[in-house]
């Protein structure tokens, strides 16, 4: 994401945060067809933990960080990507 007008990259995601997760909802991987979602993106600020997010449908995610990313870059009054 961009702050300030300078490119940041994401906080790194931890895997044993995920697995945390998974473990919380009796799965041992993320089922096909899946992916893991952070509810409050951590460019965002969110946290990196099993609080905070979601199993989402592949073909959600894409849409729904399309959504996130504008808000969060119109909100901050950047350019949209």
């Amino acid at each position: 994401y961009v702050d300030d007008a300078h490119y940041v990259p994401d906080p790194p995601r931890d895997p044993a945060v995920r697995d945390e997760f998974l473990h919380q909802h009796g799965l041992d991987g993320v089922p096909a067809g899946y992916e893991g979602h952070h509810i409050v993106p951590l460019y965002a600020g969110g946290a990196d933990g099993p609080e905070n997010m979601i199993l989402v449908k592949v073909e959600d995610h894409v849409a729904i960080h399309r959504e996130l990313d504008q808000m969060y870059h119109e909100e901050k009054g950047f350019p949209v990507k």
